[in-house]
């Protein structure tokens, strides 16, 4: 099986699909930890797959080193998808006969609530000064843009072009997922670019724990009272894109999700946001 899964991943990243192969490999390491790399296709039943989500239960992350930290439910969730997905695979390669994972409860994730900022808060945080500007202007940025943190600190110039419309766009690959991606620039992008320098980096940024410390300071001094990281930029860019009648298949572009079921997840953000709008209305009858 562990060969058939490498067979896999390598097709996958052939046709462009530069997700999956990380995930798989992740899948290759937890099933070697928990029955060994000898296991046939045919010989994954419901027995060895609630085995395998048991062993997930209380599995230890790869990458924990000695804190030695379990799995999140997210991953465990992940992790059994990603062997669904192998299980259908060769079914459709007529490796396998039957679907085994129909018969199994995969592991149970729980929706992580996505903090984000609304446009006011947007506007507070603009007019709030920051003891380090490019930190200000590179999280303002990322929330018109939807960029990680990780592509924005590798963000070069020369990711910087203009279309055949002259308009100013990112192109650029995405370090997660290696997929590449471009991105129309917005005025409110642009408005937070610095002037160009020597330097090939747009955003010289300092290290992770002066931004989030300085990112701590500035929300605070702006009155926000949310718990805002980095990473709430991105969330934002999603929101404010679905709040504006953006379709979700666009999202999913701007934000470059290999799966839609990612983005989703900010259409229910937006679902409750204007539930609770409607809701505010008074009683009139």
């Amino acid at each position: 099986m562990i060969q058939y899964i490498e067979q896999v991943s390598n097709n996958k990243q052939k046709i462009g699909k530069n997700g999956v192969p990380g995930s798989l490999r992740m899948l290759i390491y937890h099933l070697k930890k928990y029955k060994g790399d000898r296991i046939l296709l045919k010989d994954v039943d419901v027995k060895y797959l609630n085995g395998f989500v048991r062993y997930l239960s209380s599995a230890i992350s790869a990458n924990s080193g000695r804190q030695k930290r379990t799995l999140k439910q997210s991953t465990q969730h992940n992790i059994f998808a990603s062997l669904k997905m192998i299980v259908h695979q060769a079914i459709k390669d007529e490796l396998l006969a039957h679907d085994p994972t129909k018969s199994v409860d995969s592991p149970t994730t729980v929706q992580s609530h996505k903090e984000y900022l609304t446009e006011s808060e947007l506007k507070k945080l603009i007019a709030t000064p920051s003891r380090n500007e490019v930190v200000k202007r590179s999280f303002l940025f990322c929330c018109f843009t939807g960029l990680r943190l990780s592509d924005v600190r590798n963000l070069t110039w020369n990711h910087i072009t203009t279309g055949s419309d002259n308009q100013m766009q990112l192109n650029f690959r995405q370090k997660k997922t290696k997929i590449e991606n471009y991105i129309p620039l917005s005025d409110n992008a642009i408005s937070q670019l610095p002037e160009q320098h020597s330097s090939d980096s747009v955003f010289p940024l300092p290290s992770d724990n002066a931004i989030r410390e300085t990112l701590k300071k500035w929300v605070s001094d702006s009155g926000i009272s949310k718990h805002i990281t980095f990473h709430c930029s991105r969330h934002t860019c999603g929101t404010l894109l679905l709040n504006s009648g953006v379709d979700i298949y666009t999202v999913k572009e701007i934000l470059g999700h290999t799966d839609i079921g990612t983005t989703m997840q900010y259409a229910k953000v937006v679902d409750r946001t204007k539930r609770k709008a409607v809701n505010s209305i008074p009683p009139l009858y």
